[in-house]
């Protein structure tokens, strides 16, 4: 299904516009749940069992997995499959903020939306079209493209002017 029709069916279906971050710290999880096999994956199928009557997307950081090597992004993957297979309508937002060009650009979206199976994905577009274009090819899953960051430290380039406008409503207008 194409990711602005899925959105749109949960939304109305659960009257909702929350977004849940799935953003595990192993250092913060219930103590619990470590003793578990594959305690992230635990964690997030409770938020998700929790939450899936109350939300539109489901959003993990993908950092969050990476740090933990292999095991986390194979908990990554255990959650985005959960997800789709108990609650097929609520879309997956993969917070991957990815940027870079060429066919680096390629295999990020191949991974993002082949092998992740997600239906959106966050990039950065300061690299340019080209760094952009590989995750647009992907017609019925959205590219999110971050123009204006809410960290405290954002404005330190995003609200450099340009031309008299802030650099990040020229990033925008693009």
């Amino acid at each position: 299904m194409i990711f602005r029709d899925k959105l749109e069916t949960i939304i109305a279906k659960n009257n909702s516009l929350l977004c849940v971050g799935l953003d595990p710290d192993l250092t913060k999880l219930p103590k619990h749940l470590l003793a578990a096999k594959d305690p992230i994956f635990e964690f997030n199928k409770a938020i998700v069992d929790a939450t899936h009557d109350l939300v539109c997307v489901y959003k993990p950081n993908i950092a969050f997995y990476e740090a933990e090597g292999i095991d986390g992004l194979r908990q990554l993957k255990l959650t985005v499959d959960y997800i789709q297979n108990e609650y097929s309508g609520i879309p997956i937002l993969l917070d991957a903020k990815r940027g870079d060009i060429g066919n680096t650009a390629e295999k990020y979206a191949k991974a993002v939306f082949e092998f992740w199976n997600a239906d959106a994905v966050t990039v950065f577009p300061h690299l340019g079209l080209d760094s952009l274009t590989p995750f647009f090819e992907y017609k019925d899953k959205m590219t999110i493209v971050l123009i204006k960051t809410s960290n405290p430290d954002s404005g330190m380039f995003q609200d450099l002017t340009v031309d008299g406008e802030p650099y990040y409503l020229r990033v925008a207008e693009k």
